[in-house]
């Protein structure tokens, strides 16, 4: 359970002392909990969990993600598809994002053209946003479009060291 609470508090960009507030509990009672300090009851982490489902931060017009969070949520849904490197751009990368910004990624990595659907559908499904997601392979390197997104963008993750940032 402890691993579901931390988590879920990650995705959301919540601190411990913010959980244990929305949860009504004494933030060092949430704290031993998510620590594994102390065990919880199933009745309670059931309660827990089904509170924590009804709170509703992300959605396709509300909540503007940290870099950190994005980080935190696409790198293991990239990794799972093979993806090599991965940089997000566009709104978030250069601070702009509103509660109505998509998320833009370019990817590099051998993905099938179903698990580039699979993928998108994923970190949609995880983000709660409008995902738009573009493949290295489609572009030329050296080009304006891929020249910007390494000049403007934020990498992710690289895991191809002959793909470095220009």
């Amino acid at each position: 359970m402890n691993s579901r609470l931390r988590r879920y508090r990650l995705k959301n960009g919540y601190t411990q002392k913010e959980l244990a507030q929305l949860l009504n509990m004494p933030y060092r009672t949430y704290q031993n909990y998510e620590e594994g300090t102390n065990s919880m009851p199933s009745w309670l982490a059931e309660l827990i969990l089904f509170r924590l489902r009804s709170i509703v931060k992300y959605d396709r017009d509300h909540g503007i993600y940290k870099l950190k969070q994005i980080k935190f949520i696409s790198i293991p849904i990239l990794l799972k598809y093979n993806a090599t490197s991965g940089y997000v751009f566009g709104d978030y990368a250069i601070g702009k994002a509103d509660e109505k910004s998509s998320l833009e990624f370019l990817v590099c990595g051998e993905i099938t053209t179903i698990n580039k659907f699979k993928l998108q559908e994923n970190l949609e499904s995880e983000f709660q946003k409008r995902v738009f997601l573009y493949f290295l392979e489609d572009y030329d390197e050296s080009g304006e479009f891929i020249t910007e997104i390494y000049k403007k963008g934020k990498q992710l993750f690289n895991l191809n060291v002959s793909n470095k940032k220009k």
